[in-house]
């Protein structure tokens, strides 16, 4: 007898398990904050493809070593803006989720210091 009640609650917990996912309603993605999209707005126009030719403040994220060509100081800000629609049906249900942010992406300074050969260049920044 108690191993068929056991069975039985067992069995109830397996069908919820199952159709509760079902019950709610969609979730929505997560909403992505952060740099993911990356460092400068030329970088991420040449599609991401900067590491060669990084000769400004974003090489600090692209290719550090890139930091060696710049012969000025800079200072580099960039502000981020992310808008997110979600649109969702389920089970004739429409429901929209609407989501913007702006934020400071980044922010920096790089100061190469002159020198005979190769380079010196000091950067300090936030992403």
């Amino acid at each position: 007898m108690e191993n068929d009640t056991m069975k039985y609650i067992k069995m109830a917990i397996a069908i919820l398990a199952i159709m509760l996912p079902s019950i709610l309603l969609g979730q929505t993605e997560t909403f992505f904050i952060g740099t993911s999209a990356g460092v400068g707005g030329r970088a991420l126009s040449m599609g991401s493809a900067y590491v060669g030719v990084a000769d400004d403040y974003s090489a600090t994220f692209w290719n550090p070593a890139g930091l060696t060509q710049l012969r000025r100081m800079e200072f580099f800000a960039s502000m981020l803006n992310f808008k997110f629609i979600n649109n969702v049906t389920f089970k004739n249900l429409d429901q929209t989720d609407k989501t913007a942010k702006t934020k400071l992406n980044s922010i920096g300074f790089a100061f190469p210091i002159p020198t005979y050969r190769g380079s010196l260049v000091f950067a300090v920044g936030y992403n």
